[in-house]
């Protein structure tokens, strides 16, 4: 049990993967099941850039009690 947070980090950077730093990042409250269904809008003002790739990470807890769930990686055109 924990909190689901579900992130976008910059995949094109090893510091940020390293670092866990995401450029944007939603708490989910949902009971617990085996899928997750989302909607989101990335923009260039959250710092999203075209011709990049990106990480999407779902995790439960934080820090050394954080597990991933799912992630997987894309590419804007």
């Amino acid at each position: 049990s924990g909190p689901i947070i579900v992130a976008v980090l910059d995949s094109e950077s090893p510091e940020a993967l390293q670092n866990h730093q995401a450029l944007v990042a939603w708490d989910v409250n949902m009971k617990p099941g085996s899928s997750l269904g989302m909607r989101f809008l990335l923009t260039v003002e959250q710092g999203f850039q075209p011709s990049h790739s990106y990480l999407l990470r779902v995790v439960q807890g934080q820090a050394k009690t954080e597990k991933i769930l799912a992630e997987g990686e894309f590419h804007l055109e």
